[in-house]
């Protein structure tokens, strides 16, 4: 939502670092008034931890912040929209979940809003 108001001198790491701080006291605020509860830690649990924190946020934010950077905010905005599109691939790939009607409709009108948004 930032990406307009971007200081032009701010390395992404400090974008970064920043992101990261708001999100963490904006969970830490909700597990205060949830209560905390002790995790399960295991092999498993630290593999999927450090792939999360590393992969999915950290290099994944790096890239999609350059990206944005190279084809501007209006373009690279639109394919948010692709991300429950691409959840539900993974899903049917690694948990076997099945294909249906509305998961069909439902990615044909993201294609096609991005198409029509897209247009010169």
């Amino acid at each position: 939502l930032l990406l307009r108001e971007k200081i032009s001198g701010v390395p992404q790491t400090v974008t970064l670092v920043a992101s990261i701080t708001v999100g963490l006291l904006a969970m830490l605020f909700v597990q205060l008034f949830r209560g905390i509860e002790v995790p399960l830690i295991n092999g498993e649990t630290v593999l999927a931890i450090i792939y999360i924190a590393i992969f999915a946020s950290a290099l994944g934010f790096l890239l999609w912040s350059y990206g944005i950077s190279v084809i501007g905010p209006e373009v690279g905005g639109q394919f948010v929209h692709l991300m429950p599109i691409f959840g539900s691939i993974l899903a049917i790939i690694f948990l076997n979940e099945d294909i249906s009607t509305s998961l069909i409709v439902g990615a044909a009108c993201v294609v096609a809003g991005i198409i029509l948004v897209s247009r010169q």
